[in-house]
């Protein structure tokens, strides 16, 4: 009896169903969206930022210390350059299944879907 009621849906749960489906994709969207928007802005942030701090140096104990400006980037740690790699890297994947699941918006090529998104 249970077998039965499983297997006859009728309009209503039929249209819930498809409701949840495209529900789904505009939360997959959003969701691919949202990463490619935060991994170029972390990447752009860490990319362009430097820092500035002035330094006092005393070379004599009689003389007046030195000011010297010293400044640091992200390229001179390899860690910061890893991150921004990474970064681009990971703005590019997603940029890039978002044109495929822009491409595939009507029918779902299961290959090429889950060969690029996953």
């Amino acid at each position: 009896m249970e077998q039965e009621r499983k297997n006859n849906m009728n309009g209503m749960e039929m249209e819930k169903g498809k409701r949840e489906s495209g529900s789904r994709k505009g939360l997959e969207l959003t969701m691919r969206v949202l990463a490619l928007v935060l991994t170029m802005v972390a990447a752009t942030v860490l990319g362009v930022a430097k820092q500035t701090k002035v330094v006092s140096i005393k070379l004599i104990p009689t003389l007046p210390p030195l000011d010297v400006s010293t400044t640091a980037k992200a390229s001179y740690l390899s860690a910061f350059v890893y991150n921004i790699s990474a970064n681009a890297i990971a703005c590019g994947y997603a940029a890039m299944s978002i044109a495929v699941l822009m491409m595939c918006k009507g029918r779902r090529s299961k290959g090429l879907l889950i060969a690029v998104l996953v």
